[in-house]
């Protein structure tokens, strides 16, 4: 009996600890990292740059599994980012931007022993951010801080989803036509070479997305290419659905709750479709981090041009003083 009452105290000594710990994981309510006023104005070759406060930045964060979302009894069990594409809503100068955010990135991550405990940054690729937590809506955090901390600019909204959710955001907007990129797909589907035209349906759209040749070390490249691709036919779809069917939209959306959260709410939903409506976006307004790829223990790992994406984020987010 004594064995047993001090194996249930250890047993509820374990889930408080970790409880608390899960609850200290939060990052801020902006989900970024803590800059302070550090971003506002920077300086660059002479010059003074100031951040347009006009912006607002949402991270759309694909997870690489499938059924419902649900929580894990130990860090590190939680699915991996499979790819990362920040959206950037310019209100002042009415464009939108997207930056693909490779998931090889090498930057710093949060990390965390099994029982929650942080253990601070360390180096290792951004798609890991997401499993060193026990709940997704803590997984999307770590990535939205680990990606403001490699931008040095702040990330306010995240909408993180999975493979299930994919057919279903599909045809939420009545399937999407797109212009295919490579040939990576031919074998499968012997029309979809590069430059054809090709309907993305229930059947095709995980591999149109999601495939990439395992066996060939650069085989993101391609499939980041891809992914380009079809978000440029999905967001030109969006915006010729808005304003009439933005409430028909958000429906839908709710309806996917087990495979897609976000912190977006219904009013900054219709806030941010508000501004979608007004503001124009072409695949010129689609970016690729600069760098180059090595592979260290059969791992691929991508190293960005730090002068690159300064002069990217400058480009994106500030203005000239």
């Amino acid at each position: 009996m004594i064995c047993i009452l001090a194996a249930a105290a250890l047993g509820g000594a374990f889930i408080y600890r970790r409880q608390q710990a899960q609850s200290a994981q939060h990052i801020t309510s902006t989900n970024s990292y803590n800059m302070a006023d550090s971003y506002r104005t920077v300086s660059y070759e002479g010059r003074t740059y100031k951040y347009n406060s006009l912006i607002t930045t949402i991270l759309l964060i694909g997870v690489d599994n499938d059924g419902e979302i649900r929580t894990y009894p130990r860090v590190g069990e939680a699915p991996r980012a499979d790819s990362i594409h920040l959206m950037v809503l310019d209100k002042k100068n009415k464009r939108m931007t997207i930056l693909n955010v490779n998931r090889d990135t090498m930057t710093e991550i949060r990390r965390y022993s099994f029982l929650g405990d942080s253990f601070s940054y360390y180096v290792s690729q951004l798609a890991y951010s997401t499993a060193y937590s026990m709940d997704l809506h803590d997984g999307a955090e770590y990535t939205c801080e680990a990606v403001s901390k490699l931008l040095k600019v702040p990330v306010n909204e995240y909408v993180l989803f999975n493979r299930s959710s994919l057919t279903s955001l599909n045809n939420m907007v009545g399937g999407v036509t797109v212009t295919v990129p490579n040939d990576d797909l031919v074998e499968k589907y012997p029309q979809a070479t590069a430059g054809s035209q090709m309907v993305i349906t229930d059947e095709n759209m995980e591999d149109f997305v999601r495939y990439r040749d395992i066996n060939r070390h650069y085989s993101n490249d391609s499939r980041m290419d891809r992914q380009r691709a079809y978000i440029s036919a999905f967001v030109e779809k969006v915006k010729g659905m808005i304003p009439n069917q933005v409430n028909s939209l958000w429906t839908e959306l709710e309806k996917m709750d087990s495979w897609l959260i976000t912190s977006v709410t219904k009013n900054k939903y219709l806030s941010y479709a508000n501004t979608l409506s007004e503001i124009e976006f072409s695949d010129g307004n689609y970016y690729k981090m600069e760098g180059e790829v090595d592979v260290v223990k059969k791992h691929i790992q991508f190293h960005h041009d730090e002068e690159a994406l300064r002069k990217l984020v400058l480009d994106i987010f500030y203005e000239a003083v």
